[in-house]
């Protein structure tokens, strides 16, 4: 009896940790409300913060040593747990942005069956980061993370593992309909597939020692050259060449793991018309571009844009 609760205690508490990182923004309610850009905002903290990640990567005793500019870039670049840019970006401070607690959100209707951290952990701490505007798209900022985090850990897979690119985003999807999506929140998010995709080419474009995987991004890189034994900024960070409206669940669609929990969102969404009868918010909100972005992941893109159905079963 001892073991059992103490690995439901070990289950909950690990849950707690990734609830963050699995827990889903609501980017229906307000969002017709108008937001101010925060693109110049964004841009400056990340190029601040890479600066001090590159002076950090310097103060290795051999010049220019690409392992320690990855070790480097990785403490500055992963999650709001273990960096500055990814936490200023959860906690909103600074940035005009929108947060809708879970209790008023899409997910209201969520039980402790339907989500263990919607239904359960989130009635204790609303872990649902903010959504703000970036160059015209509202994004969560949870997104960065899946950009940094989940970016980095497919360019290993591909560049140091020798695996392919459809061999990280299966490995993507399948996170997301198990334990790091769909098991714990009841919601497989393709816009954070579609984010993790994205890091895959900002990771790419630090050196740019690769090709990237599609020709439709326009290359920024490399970001970082070696200039007399050290590493120096080549050229300025801009998201915009990354960030679009595949990183929105209102454009790019999640699915939910039941016809149930699909269900009871919809009905949500739906009041929200009732409210609004002059704008749409169930998904795509936008079913044109839904289907211009669809078309450009190519032969990628059933693994990173869901135009429908909305649930897995």
């Amino acid at each position: 009896m001892r073991y059992w609760r103490f690995t439901i205690i070990i289950v909950a508490f690990t849950a707690w940790g990734m609830s963050s990182l699995a827990a889903e923004i609501d980017n229906f309610q307000f969002r017709y409300n108008p937001l101010k850009d925060e693109k110049n905002t964004i841009n400056a903290w990340a190029n601040q913060e890479f600066q001090n990640a590159l002076r950090t990567a310097n103060r290795s005793s051999k010049p220019c040593n690409e392992k320690a500019l990855f070790k480097s870039l990785k403490r500055s670049f992963k999650n709001h747990y273990t960096d500055r840019f990814t936490r200023k970006l959860y906690k909103g401070k600074g940035l005009v942005s929108r947060k809708i607690p879970f209790k008023h959100s899409i997910y209201r209707d969520f039980d402790g069956g339907d989500s263990i951290v919607i239904g359960i952990m989130a009635k204790v701490y609303d872990s649902a980061s903010p959504v703000v505007n970036y160059n015209g798209h509202q994004i969560g900022t949870d997104k960065f993370e899946h950009f940094f985090g989940r970016g980095r850990a497919y360019y290993d897979m591909i560049h140091k593992e020798g695996k392919s690119v459809l061999d990280a985003l299966n490995f993507g999807l399948s996170s997301e309909e198990n334990f790091l999506g769909a098991v714990m929140t009841g919601i497989m998010s393709y816009a954070d597939l579609a984010a993790n995709f994205k890091g895959l080419f900002f990771w790419n474009h630090i050196l740019m020692k690769y090709p990237d995987p599609l020709e439709f991004e326009k290359p920024s890189g490399p970001y970082v050259i070696c200039s007399r034994g050290r590493w120096v900024q080549n050229t300025s960070i801009d998201f915009s060449i990354y960030i679009d409206d595949s990183w929105d669940e209102a454009v790019n669609c999640s699915k939910f793991r039941t016809k149930e929990l699909a269900e009871k969102v919809f009905k949500v969404q739906l009041s929200y018309e009732q409210l609004d009868p002059a704008h749409k918010y169930t998904c795509p909100v936008m079913a044109e571009e839904a289907v211009s972005l669809h078309a450009k992941f190519g032969q990628y893109a059933p693994l990173l844009f869901n135009l429908g159905p909305v649930y897995l079963e």
